[in-house]
């Protein structure tokens, strides 16, 4: 049985500027200037992302950021030179894994080169080992940028890949659910939405009550579940994409997508792509573990194609997912 609901914006909840700005994390004089770094407020991030990352080509999922402000409202930082920012970096703290992932991290031009991204990076990852109990830092980051982050301590573990769907007029009609559907109403949201965080923290490693919660309920998103007699087997998630300009036609991206196996990921890949009602020229992306064979043949399958490579780095231990069963992911820096 697949059970498809969309988002229920009622059960969204709404995310205020309610984190008091503290004290700073650092201040110092660099160059005859003031330099301190602190936590940002959500207003302050959603700023960042459209007014820095857009002009970087980051992409986003459309009407996720609440979700990724959820899961650690304390891990966004930015660093003010005399007050201004200049500088951006979340380290998201996973705590029962220990874990902390870099996101967000940007100085904008004309400010690079001077040494700012750099200590935003080495303060923010001191502070989080010595005040959040983590042990491990992780990133992605494109190929070029590894030697960097080697110098810092940093090993590549996997590379993980991106890939791309661009629909054709015959995947518009060869595309289509192939199992009994049923629609989830809203008295049923409660008890399957327990089951599904249950499941996630199998995968996972810990619970994300708050990130899935938001991430789910967002606008024009489609959650597919798999159960067998009850059992959930299998999940998924297909978002809409906010490109980072104007493209002449609609994009998706696909994720989380956890499965016990193979076949059942096939199935449910198959159902959220038939969920977009694809046009002509559309596109559907996604985030794959490169440790995760199984995920790049069903996306061959599909006719995805490979775009771009990351590589995964850690500075301390790896943790210990269950990359089995994760064919694709939101990406670690926005919840996994």
């Amino acid at each position: 049985m697949i059970i498809l609901f969309n988002g229920l914006p009622k059960r969204l909840p709404q995310l205020t500027n309610v984190l008091a700005i503290a004290k700073p994390i650092y201040e110092g004089i660099t160059q005859n200037s003031k330099i301190s770094i602190r936590n940002l407020r959500f207003s302050e991030l959603n700023n960042i992302r459209e007014t820095w990352l857009v002009n970087e080509g980051w992409p986003a999922v459309k009407h996720g950021l609440h979700a990724t402000y959820s899961l650690d409202p304390t891990g966004f930082y930015c660093l003010e030179k005399d007050a201004e920012p200049i500088a951006s970096i979340s380290l998201i703290t996973y705590p029962d894994l220990k874990l902390a992932y870099v996101g967000f991290y940007v100085v904008p031009m004309p400010f690079r080169g001077m040494g700012y991204g750099e200590l935003i990076f080495n303060k923010i990852e001191d502070f989080t080992r010595t005040h959040r109990n983590v042990e491990t830092v992780g990133l992605n980051c494109y190929h070029t940028m590894s030697p960097m982050y080697n110098k810092w301590g940093f090993r590549t573990v996997t590379i993980d890949d991106i890939w791309k769907l661009i629909a054709k007029d015959n995947q518009c009609t060869h595309i289509t659910a192939q199992e009994s559907v049923k629609h989830i109403s809203d008295d049923e949201y409660d008890a399957m939405f327990d089951a599904l965080v249950d499941y996630d923290t199998r995968v996972f490693g810990m619970p994300r009550i708050d990130f899935l919660n938001n991430f789910i309920n967002k606008p024009e998103t489609v959650t597919a579940i798999f159960t067998d007699e009850g059992i959930i087997k299998e999940y998924g998630i297909i978002s809409a994409r906010l490109p980072v300009k104007t493209e002449p036609n609609y994009s998706y991206r696909v994720g989380p997508l956890y499965a016990n196996d193979p076949d059942i990921a096939s199935k449910l890949l198959q159902h959220l792509i038939a969920a977009t009602n694809l046009k002509p020229q559309d596109c559907i992306f996604l985030e794959a573990p490169g440790n995760n064979p199984n995920a790049a043949k069903i996306l061959t399958k599909f006719e995805f194609e490979k775009i771009a490579s990351m590589d995964k780095m850690y500075k301390g231990p790896e943790p210990e997912f269950d990359t089995k069963r994760m064919f694709c992911y939101t990406s670690l820096t926005t919840g996994g």
